[in-house]
């Protein structure tokens, strides 16, 4: 094999050396990528949760094949620390020209084991998503939880299979509140030489009227902004024409000819426009005219299980994204180990008492 470890930071240039690992990984898609990396670190820091990088470089023959991001941060579930982003880590990747894949994975997860362990660090949390569908890394992902003693925690997502006749299969409804609000609103695709100086800044106070608080700092929008100025996406931005103001943004990554919903605001004051069922449909017409035919919008709420209980506001967002899907999912595979029994007991402490919640017996 003649794997070796070395670590991102000793490389002169490591964002050129990560870039070219993600390219040339098939399975790695825009969650892998250097710009979402730091604006993850963007979003960590702003918390207060971020605790360390220790991201390497698999080399073989000693040129870069493999990378593996690893970063700790505070736990949420139980006290101490534990190796994710605010979501999980994206798997370690391997370049499509490495003769035995999986031999250089594991010997890359068994350095992240090795790293989180001196850390003393809880859990490790790991997402394989690709840039498409089906189940061609599903036996990988499988036999990889077993052999490891790792923790399948995979999870249905919506999916919008792009086609010419998508548009066609929306929810009729959808279709009724395009056709009323549209000329009401101007929908512009911003792609990366189209972002100016003012648009984090003006995402920012999009967002903050929707969450009707300032969740994070401007930094953290600049980061994401920067993720569409890297190539990495693009902007649906929708006016309003009567009032002349800026009403609503939705983010799209785009990497790999894939595409998935990044983020989104509207301003409430327009919200009864059904503003963001325009942003969508834009996006969509856009996905068509540069084909890209994988859509994901996010985790799917279907029903109620003993790791998770979806709110009332689950259930309505996953409703939303269903008149668009029409029950077409993907799944995401995600593993977890935990290192700490303590880790484990305070996990299963928060689990039980929403348990208790869901049965109405916690009082």
């Amino acid at each position: 094999m003649n794997y070796k470890i070395k670590e991102l930071a000793d490389f002169p240039d490591p964002v050129a050396v990560w870039q070219k690992i993600v390219d040339d990984t098939s399975y790695a898609w825009f969650w892998s990528t250097y710009a979402q990396y730091r604006f993850r670190i963007s979003v960590l820091k702003a918390s207060g949760r971020l605790v360390g990088e220790k991201s390497f470089i698999l080399l073989q023959e000693g040129k870069p094949c493999g990378l593996a991001p690893l970063i700790f941060v505070k736990a949420i579930d139980f006290e101490g620390i534990q190796a994710s982003y605010d979501n999980p880590l994206p798997w370690p990747m391997v370049a499509d020209c490495v003769d035995n894949r999986i031999k250089a994975a594991d010997f890359m997860l068994d350095e992240l084991e090795r790293r989180i362990q001196n850390a003393g660090a809880g859990m490790l949390r790991l997402m394989l998503s690709p840039p498409s569908i089906g189940n061609e890394y599903e036996k990988w992902f499988i036999d990889t939880v077993r052999r490891r003693g790792f923790i399948d925690s995979s999870f249905l997502s919506h999916y919008v299979d792009i086609t010419p006749s998508t548009l066609e299969s929306v929810r009729k409804r959808y279709k009724r509140y395009v056709k009323k609000f549209w000329e009401k609103y101007e929908c512009r695709v911003l792609e990366s030489n189209d972002c100016y100086a003012d648009i984090a800044g003006e995402y920012m106070d999009i967002h903050v009227k929707d969450a009707g608080k300032v969740s994070r700092p401007i930094e953290t929008y600049e980061a994401q902004i920067d993720l569409i100025r890297s190539g990495e996406g693009f902007v649906i931005q929708t006016r309003n024409k009567p009032d002349d103001k800026l009403v609503g943004m939705l983010i799209i990554s785009n990497f790999k000819h894939a595409a998935y919903d990044s983020s989104v605001a509207v301003d409430p004051v327009y919200r009864e426009d059904y503003v963001s069922h325009l942003m969508k449909w834009k996006a969509i017409q856009h996905l068509q005219e540069i084909n890209v035919n994988h859509y994901e919008i996010g985790p799917a709420a279907v029903s109620p299980t003993y790791l998770w209980q979806p709110s009332a506001k689950n259930y309505g967002i996953s409703h939303f994204k269903e008149g668009w899907c029409r029950l077409s999912f993907k799944k995401v595979f995600i593993a977890e180990k935990y290192y700490s029994k303590s880790a484990v007991e305070g996990l299963w402490r928060k689990k039980l008492d929403n348990l208790l919640e869901h049965f109405d017996l916690s009082v």
